[in-house]
């Protein structure tokens, strides 16, 4: 497990500042990215559309749609029926994440973090996860004046 995967999920992550997830293949940026992103809609109430996710290729950037939805819907069932004990990484990821997000087991706020999960999931389909170049391109075709670029 490699550090920043420890740090995820430790309570005084400052998840308010940019975070940059680099390393070589093969060592969970995408399971850390994922782990973040969760903890950023349930714990500060982040929509889809306020979080940035920039990789480097058309594959990553499919990938990671792929992931982030899943990690949502498992948390979404989750949090409608508990599952029993001998809970999967996976599970337990996203049992961390609610425990980290609700660490009283509050039934009030635990439907508050239902409806940011449920809400997550209906705007997923505009959740911005793009390679560099794809943002690069939306930035220039969306601010072409204030960068001074050609619209055409």
């Amino acid at each position: 497990m490699s550090e920043f995967t420890q740090v995820v999920f430790t309570p005084g992550l400052n998840l308010a500042a940019p975070l940059l997830v680099e390393a070589s293949a093969g060592t969970g940026k995408t399971y850390n990215i994922q782990n973040v992103y969760l903890r950023l809609i349930l714990q500060e109430g982040l929509t889809v559309q306020q979080i940035l996710v920039v990789t480097f290729t058309n594959a990553a950037t499919q990938e990671l749609r792929e992931r982030l939805r899943s990690v949502l819907l498992h948390c979404r069932y989750e949090l409608d029926c508990p599952s029993g004990d001998n809970p999967t990484p996976d599970l337990q990821r996203i049992r961390n994440a609610l425990a980290l997000a609700n660490p009283g087991q509050d039934a009030s706020h635990a439907a508050i973090l239902k409806k940011r999960i449920q809400i997550a999931l209906m705007d997923f389909d505009g959740a911005a996860i793009f390679t560099i170049h794809g943002f690069c391109k939306r930035v220039l075709e969306r601010y072409a004046f204030e960068c001074g670029h050609d619209p055409d």
